[in-house]
């Protein structure tokens, strides 16, 4: 697999397939680990990169981030009844009313919230909504000595077949 970037510390994860590799990346970042720094590479990556049709991918990432906000809109309409029956109970007046007040508002920011996490969503990452049955491998490279050791944890405890620092 072509190592990417001129950066001097690197770790390299390899993945049975997209969706695997799609979990890391998310963990990673979530991790803190900068997306710029993480990389997809090997030959399903490059040929999702090199797929001129990518009407797929995008109706796939459009379905993913549609379940995100649909999921991010129901636990704030939840949150939203019950803190409204709480205070609905706190108060002397009807808790449906409180109830409805809570999700009507914590609804939309649940949706806006899940919805915004996703918007930041990098190239590499959308190439994983291709759909491949190769292996796939994660590269992270950084100048950073901390940054890839912090990575190298998170790949490992992602169920990567094989894990190398470079």
């Amino acid at each position: 697999m072509a190592q990417t970037g001129s950066s001097g510390h690197g770790v390299l994860a390899v993945y049975p397939d997209m969706d695997a590799a799609r979990d890391a990346m998310t963990t990673l970042e979530s991790k803190g680990i900068d997306a710029v720094n993480i990389h997809l590479v090997g030959e399903a990556a490059e040929r999702a990169s090199a797929d001129p049709d990518v009407s797929r991918r995008d109706r796939r990432v459009v379905g993913f981030m549609t379940a995100r906000t649909i999921a991010g809109a129901a636990i704030g309409a939840i949150v939203g009844a019950l803190l409204g029956l709480l205070a609905g109970s706190l108060t002397n007046g009807p808790a449906w009313i409180y109830m409805l007040a809570g999700i009507v508002f914590l609804g939309p920011f649940g949706f806006a919230v899940a919805g915004y996490s996703t918007l930041d969503a990098d190239r590499e990452w959308e190439l994983t909504f291709e759909p491949d049955d190769g292996q796939v491998a994660i590269q992270v490279r950084t100048d950073d000595r901390s940054v890839v050791e912090r990575a190298s944890a998170a790949l490992r405890d992602s169920g990567a077949l094989d894990v190398k620092q470079l």
